[in-house]
């Protein structure tokens, strides 16, 4: 008897769900959704046909076989009459539509799962038939706790279609007793922090009706009494069809989704499909405009580390999305030290020729320690944009020569997006990068108290108040933050201690809150650490306050070689800070 030899034979995957659809769309109860929604359903309407399953990483220069019309520009919603929700979803049918075999999704978790925008659409459209089978409906908070995953993506999208308002949650504030109930009816969890939802939604977030689970195994899940649980992937065996028999109204300044603020001070950040809209696109439009142009439109790939609950890493995935390009999704973690994570990244980034890339200081200086450049070729990087607290000239200069990128300093909070930004020019600054001009229409002003609104003279330092049309809409459940933070009509305080240069230039130094106070002046520890890494001795230093007193940790270029308590305050003085 021969052996069986199967690389002598062509294996074609084909997929004919003439009957199953059809068998599966009775007795399924049908999503209230949007009438404006009815491009989403343009899909192949012949189920007799068997499509071949193919992927592609280029978009098609003809239009599809299903759709011989003549493809006209992605729709782009005018920024006077903003709303969140149709922007993204016109989007998404457009490049449905279109090119539905251009790739949207790659997980870069443990296997590496592709994701195609006719797969994107339509697996979104049958979460929003599950939910909906289950009892979720228009206007309903849908509490979400995953990490970066493609059914992440799915459940958002499926909760957008249904006009649910999806609640991001950050995956380390899931098992805290002090996540208030502000009206969740649903939850949907990975199976990781599975167990931390049942638990909180007995003692803490009562209103949890039902919880669907992402896991591989349900029957390995330990069920509860007082939820209905549900497996979250029974929506593969839901069809994406949906029949349209009720209109919703809806207003530009309706919820459009829920992020996490600060867990200490129990917030929960609400925008409007207003302010989401203006969140998402204001800022990164400029930013991708900055990209090179020598490639055609939605070839492009585009790498997310964060996740997908933070205001940025949640507005570059749509922005990417309504584009037509490609997004990776990686995973998050907030040991951004682990030299395993940076080859992570650099590996990524080398494999798909990222263009853009999303960071923070801690893993710029990563960069440089590591040298990962010299392992990985980086080349394709064209510009680096850092969110988080403002870094140093020292690293910028560094990172800058290493990589030979752009350097974006951005001035960004969940409950306002991106305020500033601007590229790093070393002429410019002495310790800190600045954080360029405010964007549009973001108004920035300097106040000397909370109790005047009098501005601050150009170069003077004082506490930073905002207004704008990407302004938070409110404070879910907590009047006290929203009396607090309001200032007269449309002003916000940030709670940042800054300065607007001669140029209008805006300078962060951070939270007041954690600034650090020395002989009554207000100086960040990120500003403390730029001026002792300029003494020949040190090679890196980190500062922090302990009650009355600054404590320096350094780290010395030679360990026979250690300068004076003396000398690096004279090093502080000299910078005028005392």
């Amino acid at each position: 008897m021969t052996d069986f030899n199967i690389d002598q034979y062509e294996i074609t995957v084909t997929v004919d769900d003439s009957s199953s659809a059809k068998d599966e769309d009775e007795g399924t109860i049908k999503p209230k959704l949007y009438p404006d929604l009815k491009k989403l359903n343009k899909t192949t309407e012949d189920n007799d046909k068997t499509t071949d399953c193919t992927i592609v990483l280029k978009p098609s220069p003809t239009p599809t076989q299903e759709n011989t019309e003549t493809p006209e520009n992605p729709p782009e919603k005018a920024p006077e009459n903003a709303n969140f929700r149709e922007w993204l979803l016109d989007n998404l049918s457009y490049h449905r539509n279109y090119n539905p075999a251009k790739i949207a999704l790659i997980e870069e978790i443990s296997e590496v799962r592709c994701v195609t925008y006719e797969e994107l659409v339509d697996g979104s459209k049958r979460t929003a038939n599950y939910m909906s089978h289950h009892g979720v409906k228009n206007g309903d908070r849908i509490l979400m706790c995953m990490e970066n995953t493609v059914e992440y993506v799915l459940y958002q999208l499926g909760g957008f279609l249904l006009g649910a308002i999806p609640v991001l949650i950050n995956p380390s504030h899931i098992a805290s007793e002090k996540l208030s109930d502000i009206g969740c009816t649903t939850a949907i969890v990975d199976f990781e922090h599975y167990g931390h939802m049942l638990r909180i939604s007995q003692s803490t977030l009562q209103s949890i009706e039902r919880v669907f689970v992402l896991a591989e195994d349900i029957a390995a899940i330990s069920l509860a009494r007082h939820v209905w649980v549900i497996d979250a992937f029974g929506f593969l065996g839901f069809p994406p069809n949906y029949v349209c028999d009720q209109f919703i109204e809806e207003s530009n300044d309706s919820v459009a989704f829920i992020i996490p603020g600060s867990l200490e001070n129990d917030q929960y950040i609400s925008h409007s499909q207003e302010s989401g809209f203006h969140l998402c696109h204001d800022y990164f439009e400029q930013l991708f405009g900055m990209l090179k142009k020598t490639e055609q439109l939605g070839s492009k790939n585009h790498l997310i580390t964060d996740g997908l609950h933070c205001h940025d890493a949640l507005s570059y995935l749509y922005t990417i999305l309504t584009k037509g390009e490609s997004c990776i999704l990686a995973e998050s973690t907030m040991d951004v030290w682990r030299a395993s994570l940076l080859d992570r990244i650099a590996g990524i980034i080398e494999q798909y020729k990222v263009t853009l890339l999303f960071s923070n200081s801690q893993l710029l200086k990563c960069f440089i320690k590591y040298e990962v450049h010299k392992i990985y070729n980086l080349s394709s990087l064209e510009i680096v944009a850092n969110h988080g607290a403002v870094v140093s000239v020292a690293t910028a200069k560094k990172v800058k020569k290493i990589l030979d990128v752009t350097l974006i300093q951005a001035y960004s909070a969940a409950e306002f997006g991106v305020a500033s930004f601007g590229d790093f020019d070393e002429t410019l600054d002495k310790q800190l990068v600045n954080c360029g001009h405010s964007i549009d229409d973001v108004k920035i002003k300097v106040i000397a108290h909370m109790e005047t609104d009098k501005e601050m003279a150009k170069g003077k330092w004082g506490q930073v108040i905002l207004s704008g049309r990407q302004l938070l809409k409110e404070y879910i459940g907590n009047k006290e933050l929203n009396t607090s933070r309001k200032f007269g009509k449309s002003w916000f305080k940030t709670g940042d201690y800054g300065m607007i240069d001669e140029n209008d230039r805006v300078h962060i130094e951070g939270a007041i809150s954690d600034l650090i106070t020395a002989q009554n002046k207000l100086v960040s520890s990120e500003m403390m650490e730029s001026i002792i890494c300029e003494h020949k001795m040190v090679h890196d230093v980190v500062v922090m306050q302990n009650d009355q007193h600054v404590w320096c940790g350094v780290l010395l270029k030679n360990e026979n070689e250690t300068p004076s308590g003396e000398t690096l305050e004279k090093l502080l003085k000299s910078k005028k800070v005392k």
